[in-house]
């Protein structure tokens, strides 16, 4: 069941959304083990995103036992060896095991100078890292997935990069500007990921930090210096704002003038 609240207030327009779960499923039970609670990593996001996103969930094995399931229907979609499909649904369940409950992101943040930052918690941090490694042949378990897709999607370690706060893996994909035959398109590619599609992960402490779009490495390695400090930092935008709990599973900001500026300087035509 979902409840939704719509209300127009003078300086805008405030939306709420309820799910609430059916009796004896196993969305009760997921439901029944979450702790509502404030997230001390928004404050570390640019508030300047168009989009900002906090939240904490207890992945109960109620909730990975069902996402096992879509992901086998995933990995099965052209698959030719089942060992290979297999392998990433293991990888995916190990992974989800080992994350912690606490999470945040921003996106299109025009000072930070990438689409993407976000961050999540990790219970143990030599397996995180181990996983991380691993990433690469998962993506390539699932060749049939992406070419459904119409994309030949192959995932490599570039590099690892030393910063001041920790380790950067930074990734490579064959997604490059050349691979799209419209000459406009081409340059916006360019805009929002250079010349080709890499995807820096960090890890410093018991986070990991991702970021993807041109130059994503530096805000990722800026949440890490912010993340290595232990400093709180205040969130600019929180729940109480609009009328809501601070203490919260899941909360979204959304602007849409960030997003048309963002749009506007990024994206011109």
């Amino acid at each position: 069941k979902v409840q939704l609240g719509i209300g127009v207030e003078e300086n805008g327009l405030r939306l709420a959304k309820a799910v609430f779960a059916g009796a004896d499923t196993n969305f009760a039970k997921f439901i029944a083990a979450q702790s509502p609670k404030k997230s001390a990593l928004l404050g570390a996001i640019p508030s300047d995103s168009a989009i900002l996103m906090s939240g904490s969930i207890n992945f109960t094995p109620e909730f990975i036992a069902g996402y096992m399931d879509f992901m086998k229907i995933m990995t099965s979609v052209g698959q030719k060896d089942p060992a290979a499909g297999e392998k990433a649904v293991t990888w995916t369940q190990t992974f989800l095991e080992t994350l912690g409950s606490d999470f945040a992101a921003g996106i299109l943040s025009p000072s930070s100078n990438g689409l993407v930052t976000e961050v999540f918690t990790v219970k143990d941090a030599a397996k995180a890292k181990e996983l991380v490694q691993q990433y690469p042949d998962m993506i390539a378990s699932m060749p049939g997935m992406y070419k459904e897709m119409g994309m030949d999607m192959k995932m490599t370690l570039a590099d690892t990069a030393q910063v001041k706060s920790g380790e950067i893996l930074n990734f490579n994909f064959n997604l490059d500007a050349s691979k799209i035959p419209d000459p406009q398109g081409q340059e916006v590619f360019k805009t929002l990921f250079g010349d080709s599609l890499q995807i820096p992960i960090g890890l410093v402490g018991d986070y990991i930090v991702i970021g993807v779009g041109k130059d994503s490495a530096t805000p990722v390695a800026g949440l890490m210096d912010t993340l290595k400090s232990g400093v709180e930092t205040a969130a600019k935008y929180a729940p109480a704002m609009f009328g809501m709990p601070d203490d919260s599973n899941f909360f979204m900001y959304v602007s849409i003038p960030k997003f048309m500026d963002w749009a506007s300087k990024n994206i011109p035509d």
